[in-house]
């Protein structure tokens, strides 16, 4: 067993390089440089060949000619290599967005829906009663409608008229915040027009 001792340096500066792994190619025997680029590998072959090899730097292969010699291998960049490095951020993932309650389907569907299935009432129609109703409900963490409420009534019938087409209307999907499904109030107009 032979000590073969160095120092990788950069090309272009001459500073030693830390972190250089040196292998007995063919092998798993090496070692990493210290901070001052130096090394110390233990072989058996006198007549090995090392492998160098580090990130943002040409491999390089080194036949041992005299193992007793210590060695100054100088590394050229490789602006290629340095392309393909990949930077990981440490720290917590961004909290996701917070997201509403909303109708399967979307709001725009929702109102579709509203206009399509709404059924006059009888005595709004001979009343030629228009206008909005305004509801308010909470959506649960289910999916649920609980606590459906009038805000701004129209007349006894469009209300519940309203109020129907809410609780046989379209399945709602929670809001989230914090990335967990979250009970959310929502309001909405049905309109009545003649």
């Amino acid at each position: 067993m032979r000590m073969v001792r160095g120092r990788i340096t950069d090309q272009r500066s001459g500073e030693g390089l830390p972190g250089v792994t040196v292998l007995v190619k063919g092998t798993q025997q090496g070692v990493s440089t210290q901070a001052d680029g130096s090394f110390a590998l233990p072989i058996t072959d006198s007549q090995s060949t090392l492998t160098i090899a580090s990130v943002g730097y040409q491999t390089r292969e080194y036949k041992l000619t005299s193992p007793s010699t210590p060695l100054t291998l100088a590394l050229a960049s490789d602006t290629r290599s340095l392309s393909e490095v990949v930077v990981t951020r440490k720290g917590k993932m961004p909290a996701p967005p917070a997201v509403g309650p909303a109708p399967a389907g979307g709001l725009p569907a929702f109102h579709e829906y509203l206009k399509e299935e709404l059924q006059y009432p009888e005595k709004a129609l001979r009343d030629r009663t228009q206008g909005t109703v305004k509801l308010r409900f909470t959506v649960a963490a289910s999916g649920a409608i609980e606590d459906l409420k009038v805000v701004s009534g129209l007349s006894k019938e469009c209300d519940e008229e309203a109020m129907r087409l809410v609780r046989e209307g379209p399945a709602w999907f929670p809001g989230i915040i914090g990335g967990r499904r979250t009970a959310q109030q929502v309001r909405i107009s049905v309109p009545f027009r003649l």
